[in-house]
């Protein structure tokens, strides 16, 4: 059963012109989200497709984001033509996993196996160290259908702690939150989320974190090679880890042809202090991030070449960087 996820804060003034416009986008979301519920998984999946062809043609800027991705990446040694391909099942791949988060209220623990599964061996890591007592932190980059991949753990009786970050429009938020509890999980907005993912994870709890997003400035973080280009980390996972011994599992919901999902859990990153924390942020990050970058050289038609990954550079000189990227003094 979903539980009913934390309210998402409204800024304290909004304009009459922009409680209209909330209204009318929530109006329009609705009626899509019942849409997309009352199709087939199958004609669910043919609508994504579609949608995600359309973006990829319309929407310029993000098609020259995921290009200059691709030429960090794999630069010469992979052809243009090739690096297209990638682009549109970058946007394919977006267009599933948010069409399946509208789709998932259709889930249910007797049918949500004919869509979305744990592997066996996967499911048995899972259990091994939650029996132990231990709490996991289930890492995850944009890869696959990382929405679903999170949404069928629930369904195995363990509900995560989920992070998700507030919208300016509160009913879409609200939305958004509830369709990712479907199958239990809570989801909660970043207001003093590290208090909430330590107390989850120490009694034994989990939660899920995408692990491949640029940290934010002010709230610390560690630079990590990624395909050759430093990228800046939060350092969130690796604290809670070596505060609560929490396992740290890397965790891809793979998609095939059709849409349907298998969720893999990967062999857990040592997390285990030294006691010189620095060292070991900056160690067990990296491991993270080599993790990520391997998945994405085995499958690169399955990771959101249109983030903007390298964002910030720590370097004045752009370099290697993409258009995109900034210098920033991150601390």
């Amino acid at each position: 059963m979903a539980r009913e996820a934390d309210p998402v804060q409204l800024p304290r003034k909004v304009s009459g012109l922009k409680r209209f416009r909330y209204k009318l986008e929530a109006l329009a979301l609705g009626v899509f989200a019942r849409f997309i519920k009352s199709l087939s998984f199958e004609g669910m999946v043919r609508l994504a497709d579609t949608i995600g062809w359309f973006t990829y043609h319309l929407l310029r800027y993000d098609r020259r984001v995921a290009m200059a991705n691709l030429d960090i990446a794999f630069g010469d040694a992979m052809p243009v033509h090739e690096k297209k391909r990638l682009a549109r099942s970058a946007f394919r791949n977006l267009a599933r996993a948010l069409a399946s988060l509208f789709w998932a209220p259709n889930l249910t623990r007797q049918n949500f196996s004919q869509f979305v599964t744990i592997e066996p061996e996967s499911l048995d890591r899972m259990r091994a160290i939650t029996s132990a007592g231990r709490g996991i932190l289930f890492c995850t980059p944009h890869l696959g259908n990382w929405e679903l991949g999170s949404i069928v753990v629930g369904f195995h009786d363990l509900q995560l702690l989920v992070v998700g970050e507030p919208t300016q429009n509160e009913a879409i938020g609200r939305t958004i939150f509830n369709l990712r509890s479907v199958s239990g999980h809570k989801v909660v907005p970043p207001a003093f989320v590290v208090l909430k993912l330590f107390r989850q994870v120490a009694k034994g709890g989990a939660t899920a974190m995408l692990v491949d997003v640029n940290g934010r400035r002010g709230r610390g973080g560690v630079w990590n090679d990624y395909f050759g280009l430093p990228v800046f980390n939060p350092t969130a996972v690796a604290d809670l880890a070596m505060r609560t011994n929490a396992a740290i599992m890397m965790g891809v919901g793979w998609p095939d042809k059709t849409g349907r999902v298998t969720l893999k859990f990967y062999d857990e990153i040592s997390a285990v202090s030294t006691g010189d924390r620095a060292t070991d942020v900056q160690r067990i990050t990296d491991a993270i991030t080599r993790e990520v970058e391997r998945f994405v050289r085995e499958h690169p038609d399955q990771w959101l070449w249109t983030y903007k990954r390298w964002k910030r550079r720590p370097t004045e000189d752009r370099g290697r960087y993409p258009f995109y990227s900034k210098f920033q003094k991150v601390d």
